[in-house]
C-alpha cells in the first residue's frame, strides 16, 4: 500500500461517512417534521433558539478555521480531522434547529464521527509506520 492508496482510502471512508450522516440528518428532519402517532408525539419539534444557534455557530466556525489553518501540518491525519469537524457540524446543525429527544440523533452522529476519526488515525499511524519501515529496508 502506498501513500496514494492511503489517501484514496481515507477520502472514500470520509465521503461514505458524510453521505451516511447527511442521509441520517435528512431522515431525522423528516421524522421531526412529520411525526408518527404514538405516546411520544409531542416530545420533539423544530425550534430555534438564537443563543444556542450562536454558540453552535461559533464552535463550528472555530473548528473550521482551525482545520483550515492546520491542514498542511496534520498531513497524514487531515482527512480524519475533517471527519471529526464534519460530524461536529452535523451535530451542531441538528441541535440548533430541533428541541427534544431528537438530540439523541445528533449525539449518535457525533459518537460515530469520533469513533471513525479514532479508527482513521490508528489506521494512518500503522500504515505510515509500515511504509517507513519499507523505505528503511530498501535503503
Amino acid at each position: 500500500m502506498n501513500r496514494i492508496e492511503i489517501k484514496r482510502t481515507n477520502w472514500v471512508v470520509f465521503v461514505t461517512a458524510l453521505l451516511s450522516g447527511l442521509i441520517f440528518t435528512a431522515f431525522t428532519f423528516y421524522e421531526t417534521a412529520y411525526p408518527r402517532r404514538g405516546p411520544d408525539t409531542g416530545q420533539f419539534r423544530f425550534g430555534f433558539s438564537s443563543d444556542e444557534t450562536l454558540m453552535y455557530a461559533l464552535v463550528s466556525l472555530f473548528l473550521v478555521v482551525l482545520l483550515i489553518l492546520l491542514w498542511k501540518r496534520i498531513a497524514p491525519c487531515h482527512v480524519a480531522a475533517l471527519t471529526f469537524v464534519t460530524s461536529v457540524l452535523l451535530h451542531n446543525l441538528i441541535l440548533s434547529v430541533t428541541i427534544g429527544w431528537v438530540g439523541i440523533a445528533a449525539m449518535m452522529i457525533l459518537f460515530f464521527g469520533v469513533l471513525l476519526t479514532i479508527c482513521m488515525i490508528i489506521f494512518n499511524f500503522f500504515v505510515n509506520r509500515r511504509l517507513k519501515k519499507q523505505v528503511l529496508i530498501r535503503e
